[in-house]
Formats: structure tokens, sequence, C-alpha cells
């Protein structure tokens, strides 16, 4: 692919064998060398094959020079069926089983929980939970739980009912903080 670059390739006509011992015959529809991707619309074919460049082992050039506008006229003309590809469709498939999951454990573990914790307890959980490596926050009785036991947050679930079992790493008990203020900061009611 060295001898084509993006301005005199697209329109040619070629026949471009594959490191697999296999052939396709097209016009160039596009070229782009810094993807190392060649767009070719196959003859007898309304789709556009793309091609990787480090897979071809050779390209022939089935027509002259002077055919080159008069094909690269006729290829632009033509419309490859090409459908919008919607951003949800780009998802992986164990990416919604795994969300699904996700919550399904967090309300297995609130359930229990409304109607002895309150609304902002119940928050602050929900909070923690999806912020933080799953079993890293549990419950235990009415107290969250985190880091096994290392950190504990009793009711009412304010800052100062921030409890640590170990003395010096203060950037967890920041952190903890920071989303218990939100979450309180979020349940008050708008003053005008």
């Amino acid at each position: 692919m060295n001898s084509l670059n993006a301005s005199n390739s697209v329109g040619l006509r070629v026949k471009i064998s594959t490191i697999l011992d296999s052939s396709i015959t097209g016009t160039i529809y596009s070229y782009n060398p810094e993807l190392q991707l060649i767009a070719l619309l196959p003859e007898h074919k309304n789709s556009l094959k793309i091609i990787k460049t480090t897979f071809i082992r050779s390209v022939v050039i089935l027509e002259s020079k002077n055919n080159v506008k008069k094909n690269l006229q006729s290829v632009l003309k033509q419309d490859p069926k090409l459908r919008p590809v919607h951003p949800e469709q780009l998802k992986v498939p164990k990416h919604k089983e795994l969300r699904y999951k996700h919550n399904y454990e967090l309300n297995r573990t609130l359930k229990p929980r409304i109607g002895h914790v309150s609304k902002e307890g119940l928050e602050i959980f929900k909070e923690l939970y999806n912020l933080l490596p799953k079993g890293d926050v549990s419950w235990k009785k009415d107290d969250i739980v985190i880091y096994d036991d290392s950190v504990r947050i009793t009711s009412p679930y304010k800052t100062d009912n921030v409890v640590s079992a170990h003395s010096g790493d203060d950037s967890q008990l920041e952190f903890i903080k920071k989303v218990i203020e939100k979450v309180w900061q979020a349940s008050l009611p708008l003053s005008s």
C-alpha cells in the first residue's frame, strides 16, 4: 500500500490479495493511511468492505490513470447502504447484565432497611455502594460499614457520625465525609 496514497487511490479499480489468500476486486471508496484502512466497494455489491492494510499482500491496479476521474465520479454517485449506528447498539450486552445485577444487589440490601433507617442513610449507602468496589460497603445492624469495618457511619448518618477504627489515613474519611455532605445537601429543601 506504500505506492498508493489518499490523494491518488480513491476511485481506482483494483484487485486486492490478502494474506489469507483471498482476493477482492472493486473500487477504492476511501483510504486512510493513519488508521491503515481501505474501504472497497466490491464489484456487483452495494456495500463497502473495510480492509486493514496490514492484511493486504498485494494490490493490482486494473484501470489506467486516465479512467480514474470517470471511475471516481461513478463511485461518489453510488450510495452504499450505510446506516447510522445508535450508541446503545455499541454497548456490550454484558454491561446491561452487570448493571442489572448491581442494582438488584443494591435493592436487595436496601429493602430490609426501609422504615428502619432514615432516607438520608439509605441515600448515603446507595452513593457509597455505587462509588466503591463491590463488597466494600455493607450494613451491620443500622450502621453503614466500609472497608471491612475500618470505617463506620452511625445514625443519623452525618459527618460527625463517621468513625474510623484506624488512625492515620484521613483521605478515606475525607472522601466519605464529602459523599455524606453531598447527600445531605441534596436532601435539603431549597430556600427562596
